[in-house]
């Protein structure tokens, strides 16, 4: 059973790709210690979306997974769920532009294609499948490509996870950045006609039926995380109820999967408790959140939204007082699989990509760009 999804993100084993840097642990990337899980556990943190490089895990696409980093992902995924937590591990561009980026191409392109989106996360489900308590998060912010580029590549990754026998949750986020509040608006796709992630979202296909849409947003102007401003004292809500209310009226679970704000505004405290707030009273859809952010403390304790300890691990960051109360509950539902999955197969499902592809183009032949 999937409980609450309420936690934190892991990052630091990310890494912004650069052709002329070979990454180096401990100098171009680090991951986070036993002793960080031990601590996060302590308190109460049930969930935990753990961030790596796609480049760094397979430094040829199509190819076989880096021994080393691998270890080291699988060390910290074993030893998170042996803490009783539910891990969702997911590529992470590092930085932006590279957000859903391979080597600076985006996923989905000639230069990616689908069916190496897909090999990535075939491998993954070999690895994982047979830990319920491991997520699956597609992709980290999806942005400044077609959405239906992006959605097909999308599928194309669900399909490969479901040939492998693998049934773990799948978070899939929107183009856009997964802005919960622009859920229907197009001004984010860079095709023609432009498409929004609520029509696009309609393609998507799972045997199993457990696929959560997963969003990110923040406090400041344009709810990308980069101020400690705070527009509203109810911004989170205002932001997720779109999305939340598309999803409610199609039987579909939502995740905040990136949210934070800093201790230096003397409204955050409260803006955070009414974020949360929003959460619990519509958490027939909502199934959780995660902090952004929590990584190495000597790397990120000085972060403006971090979570980070100081003095060894012995003093809180004073944001962990306002979450703490909150990572146990409410509990989310469970996902109950309804369907076969179907047998592994020895190609890529690129007939189910291009079906998917002539159903969304039905669905938006007649739609409008908004200005």
């Amino acid at each position: 059973m999937i409980t609450s999804l309420r936690g934190v993100n892991l990052t630091g084993a990310g890494w912004a790709y650069d052709s002329d840097v070979t990454p180096i642990s401990g100098t171009n990337y680090e991951w986070v210690s036993h002793q960080d899980i031990d601590y996060l556990a302590s308190k109460g943190v049930a969930f935990v979306r753990l961030l790596f490089s796609w480049e760094i895990l397979q430094p040829g696409l199509n190819a076989a997974l880096d021994a080393t980093y691998e270890a080291t992902m699988h060390d910290r995924v074993s030893y998170a769920t042996s803490q009783g937590m539910h891990v969702m591990i997911e590529p992470h561009g590092g930085d932006f532009p590279k957000f859903a980026r391979y080597k600076g191409e985006a996923v989905g392109s000639a230069a990616v294609p689908h069916g190496a989106f897909a090999d990535l996360w075939a491998r993954l489900a070999q690895l994982y499948k047979d830990d319920s308590q491991v997520i699956f998060g597609l992709m980290n912010e999806p942005n400044s490509i077609s959405t239906v580029q992006w959605f097909a590549a999308a599928q194309a990754a669900i399909d490969a996870i479901r040939s492998t026998g693998a049934t773990n949750l799948i978070m899939v986020p929107g183009n856009g950045f997964s802005q919960p509040g622009t859920w229907h608006r197009t001004y984010y796709d860079t095709a023609v006609p432009r498409v929004s992630n609520a029509t696009a979202w309609q393609v998507l296909r799972d045997p199993l039926d457990s696929l959560v849409v997963s969003v990110h947003t923040y406090f400041d102007s344009d709810g990308g995380g980069n101020g400690i401003d705070i527009v509203h004292p109810n911004i989170i809500g205002q932001r997720l109820r779109p999305v939340v209310d598309w999803a409610r009226a199609r039987g579909l679970k939502v995740h905040l999967s990136e949210f934070g704000a800093s201790s230096a505004n003397p409204g955050a405290q409260a803006a955070v408790a009414n974020a949360i707030a929003y959460m619990d009273a519509n958490a027939d859809v909502i199934i959780g959140w995660a902090w952004w952010a929590y990584g190495p403390p000597d790397w990120w304790g000085s972060y403006q939204f971090t979570l980070c300890p100081t003095g060894n691990y012995t003093i809180d960051d004073p944001k962990m007082a306002w979450l703490a109360p909150h990572f146990a509950a409410p509990a989310a539902p469970e996902f109950a699989a309804r369907h076969t999955v179907r047998p592994r197969r020895s190609y890529w499902p690129l007939v189910t990509v291009s079906v998917s592809l002539l159903m969304l183009t039905a669905l938006v032949g007649g739609v409008r760009r908004k200005r």
